[in-house]
C-alpha cells in the first residue's frame, strides 16, 4: 500500500492542483505515503520517528513509545549565516594567541576571514525544551541514571516553561534520549535570524556620507552592505507580544510558559473567532523567520559546541537585548547550569 500511496502522492503533486477536492486528495496522499510537508522523507530513528499531520509546517517527534513523548520541529532550509565566532568581521583579536604571547589580528578560522558560513538544512525545536519534556526523560528507566533531575528553579514555573538547572551534558543525554542533538552555534544563529538583508544605514553600499564630504565604514554592517535582523521578528524593539523579557510579569522575576490554552491571535470578544481545543504558542508575534518560538527572551540556550546563546527573561536592560549573547558568568563549562538557561533540540534534515 505504501508504494501506491507514493506514487499517487507524485502524480498528484506533478498537477498542482487549486481546486479543494483535489488538495484534500494531495494532502491524504502525502500523509499516507509517509512524507513532510515539502514532499520529503520523514525520518526516524531507534529513538523516534517524525509525523507531519496536523498544524502545516510543524512536525511531531514521536519519542520511543514507552515513554509517549511529542517534540515539536520546524524544518529550516540550509543557507549562508555570518560566522558566528567572529561575528561575520572574518577576523579579529584571537584570545587563545594573546595568552601565549602572539597579538595581532588574525583570520578567523571558523569561515577563514569571509565572515559567512553555510549551513545545511536542519530541524530545530519549535520551543525550548520544557519541564514537561525533561521529566519524561528522568522519569524513564532506560536513561542514564548519571543524569540528576534538575534542581528546582526557586520560583513559579510549571510543566509549559522551559526547562533551566540543566547542564549541558543534562541536554545532551536528553537528546541522546529522544534520538535528537544539540543544534550547533551556526545552525541557532541561522534559525534565530536568517540571511542578511541590505544594510538599512547604508543602503547595501558599506559607506555612510559625511558632512563636509567623503565617507565612512558603516558600522552596523561593517562595511559589507548587507546586515541580519536585530531579532529573531525583525529589527523592532522587543515587546510583550514578542519577548518575555520585554513582559513585566516575567522579566527579571521568572521564565514565562512557551505555550497557552487560549490562541494569542483570537480576539476574545468576538464570539465567532473560535479554534480547536489545544495549546498555541504563548507569543506568536516574537517567532523567527523558520517558525521557531522563544528563541530569544525567556532562556538562553546551550550549544553544541559549549556556548550559551539568546538572551533570557532575566536580561531586562536595553543594553543585554542583543544577539548573539553569550552569558555573563564567564567561560561556560559542560558541567554549569544556571536558573535562566535552558536548551532546545534540532535533528539533520535527510
Amino acid at each position: 500500500m505504501k508504494d501506491a500511496d507514493l506514487r499517487e502522492f507524485e502524480r498528484a503533486s506533478q498537477t498542482s492542483p487549486t481546486d479543494a477536492v483535489l488538495l484534500e486528495r494531495l494532502e491524504y496522499a502525502r500523509v499516507r505515503a509517509g512524507r513532510g510537508w515539502n514532499g520529503e522523507r520523514l525520518l526516524y530513528n531507534d529513538r523516534g520517528n517524525m509525523a507531519a499531520e496536523g498544524e502545516r509546517g510543524v512536525y511531531r517527534w514521536l519519542v520511543a513509545p514507552l515513554a509517549a513523548l511529542e517534540v515539536s520541529l520546524v524544518y529550516v532550509p540550509g543557507g549562508v549565516v555570518s560566522c558566528p565566532e567572529c561575528q561575520g568581521r572574518g577576523g579579529g583579536v584571537d584570545p587563545r594567541r594573546v595568552e601565549i604571547g602572539l597579538r595581532g589580528t588574525f583570520l578567523c578560522a571558523g569561515c577563514e576571514g569571509t565572515g559567512r558560513v553555510r549551513v545545511a538544512a536542519f530541524y530545530v525545536g519549535r520551543f525550548p525544551v520544557t519541564w514537561f519534556q525533561y521529566n519524561a526523560f528522568c522519569s524513564d528507566p532506560r536513561r542514564a541514571q548519571t543524569n540528576p533531575w534538575a534542581a528546582p528553579p526557586g520560583f513559579p514555573t510549571d510543566d509549559h516553561h522551559p526547562v533551566v538547572n540543566v547542564t549541558r551534558a543534562d541536554a545532551l543525554a536528553f537528546c541522546t534520549w529522544a534520538g535528537l542533538r544539540l543544534p550547533t552555534a551556526r545552525e541557532w544563529r541561522w534559525a534565530a535570524l536568517g540571511a542578511p538583508s541590505e544594510c538599512g544605514e547604508c543602503f547595501g553600499g558599506g559607506i555612510v556620507p559625511r558632512d563636509g564630504g567623503g565617507g565612512i565604514s558603516c558600522r552596523p554592517c561593517s562595511g559589507s552592505g548587507r546586515s541580519e535582523r536585530r531579532f529573531p521578528w525583525g529589527d523592532a524593539r522587543p515587546t510583550p507580544e514578542r519577548c518575555a523579557a520585554a513582559d513585566p510579569r516575567y522579566a527579571s522575576k521568572h521564565t514565562a510558559p512557551v505555550v497557552v490554552k487560549e490562541c494569542a491571535l483570537c480576539d476574545a470578544r468576538d464570539p465567532h473567532v473560535t479554534h480547536e481545543p489545544g495549546f498555541y504558542p504563548a507569543r506568536p508575534a516574537g517567532r523567527s523567520w523558520c517558525g521557531a518560538h522563544d528563541v530569544v527572551g525567556n532562556v538562553e540556550q546551550w550549544c553544541a559546541g559549549g556556548g550559551v546563546l539568546g538572551f533570557s527573561y532575566s536580561s531586562s536592560s536595553n543594553s543585554t537585548w542583543a544577539l548573539p549573547r553569550r552569558h555573563d558568568d564567564g567561560p561556560v563549562d559542560i558541567g554549569d547550569s544556571f536558573s535562566d538557561v535552558g536548551f532546545r533540540v534540532a535533528l539533520d534534515a535527510a
